[in-house]
């Protein structure tokens, strides 16, 4: 018999390792997206095509399921969503004025430099006019990003008043508002912090070191756990400032991070867990905790263990490829054989099309590795990928 019914909403690549978790922990898995062919959906008891910004449809799907649960993992997308249904139905969950500042990147800057939590000068642009004149006065380099999006989608640096125009149009095209943020440019080491809140007491659960492609996208292209700044008390200091400014009581977060001179600079605050495998792969392998089930109990109300069970650690590292017609792929079964390497996954076949890398969507391959510490799990990663040759025609 089943121990309840849980309502993920999303069901996409990431999300379906959350689907198999809550159902191997015995709860009946009703899953929602927009898209019939998700991937998620062959892991779910029961699965409805619904748009997963849709709160009433999604409600509507709640309600008539008689869930005891709602939750997702790795999309921000869906905060909003899970908040409106929890908090409509009674349910354990984030508030929906806590997900609406957490899902708009404006709302965040605002209340964080309010609070003097990790500020950097930022402004918000409706046009490109604007945005150079706001570029202008908050200096070069600066960064513009969609107020709402995912996944470092419409992301670019400007380096000059003269990259600015194309900056904001990248940007807003990426916007379903149309507003875009300016922020400046900080240099530093990035990590990223995954962290449950309960009843307003925050855990941190990991700290992971961030790669990225650099300028201008700044997609990331590996993480590594435990980072080397994991004991830095400004960073769990700053992680649960942000949590309490923002408003966050009962919540996973993944909070984005840079290391200055001048502290610990907030770059995002999501509201809810991490995705790149953080989640499913990374802290489990280099803690033994459990996010998945962490965020299922969090949901329902209980108390998650958020106890590590040992001190390992983890790796991914994703293939970057030249844009272009794919013509050979090899040397998967070499990667496979490097000591450490727990997956390796290779998303095109040859004649398919490599994007160029402009957001994480557009990644193609990725090994997961595991050792005794970050830098045996580092070093395996980074040789495993260097053993992929995926082989492009411009």
């Amino acid at each position: 018999m089943a121990k309840g019914t849980v309502l993920v909403v999303g069901a996409g690549f990431l999300q379906s390792f959350l689907i198999r978790r809550v159902r191997d922990l015995g709860f009946t898995v009703v899953a929602v997206d927009r898209d019939p062919e998700a991937v998620g959906f062959g892991w779910a008891h029961k699965s409805e095509v619904v748009d997963i910004k849709d709160e009433q449809a999604c409600l509507a799907v709640a309600i008539r399921e008689r869930i005891d649960a709602i939750l997702s993992v790795s999309t921000d997308f869906a905060v909003r969503t899970v908040a409106f249904v929890a908090e409509s139905l009674g349910l354990p969950g984030l508030s929906t004025d806590a997900a609406r500042i957490c899902t708009n990147k404006a709302l965040m800057r605002r209340v964080l430099a309010d609070q003097h939590v990790g500020s950097v000068a930022f402004a918000t642009a409706t046009s490109s006019a604007e945005a150079i004149e706001e570029a202008s006065g908050i200096g070069f380099p600066c960064v513009l990003k969609p107020v709402d999006s995912v996944g470092s989608r419409g992301v670019s640096k400007a380096a000059s008043t003269s990259q600015v125009a194309d900056a904001f149009e990248t940007a807003s095209k990426a916007s379903a508002s149309g507003q875009v943020i300016i922020e400046e440019f900080i240099e530093g080491p990035e990590v990223s912090v995954e962290a449950i809140t309960v009843d307003g007491e925050t855990t941190i659960a990991a700290v992971t070191d961030k790669l990225t492609s650099g300028p201008p996208h700044f997609v990331e292209v590996g993480h590594t756990q435990p980072s080397v700044f994991s004991n830095e008390v400004i960073i769990r200091e700053t992680v649960k400032r942000c949590v309490t400014a923002l408003g966050i009581d009962c919540s996973a977060t993944h909070t984005e991070l840079k290391l200055t001179e001048r502290g610990a600079a907030v770059i995002e605050v999501g509201a809810r867990l991490g995705g790149d495998r953080i989640t499913s792969d990374l802290v489990p392998l280099s803690t033994g905790i459990d996010l998945m089930e962490a965020v299922l109990l969090l949901s329902l109300g209980r108390n998650p263990d958020l106890i590590p069970k040992w001190a390992k650690g983890s790796a991914i590292r994703y293939a970057v490829v030249p844009p272009g017609k794919v013509k050979a792929v090899e040397g998967i079964e070499a990667a496979r054989s490097v000591k450490g390497v727990m997956e390796v996954l290779v998303g095109v076949s040859v004649g398919d099309i490599v994007p160029s890398l402009r957001s994480s969507a557009d990644r193609v391959a990725h090994v997961v590795t595991q050792g005794s510490d970050a830098a045996e799990a580092a070093t395996a990663a980074e040789e495993a990928i260097s053993k992929m040759k995926i082989e492009v025609t411009a």
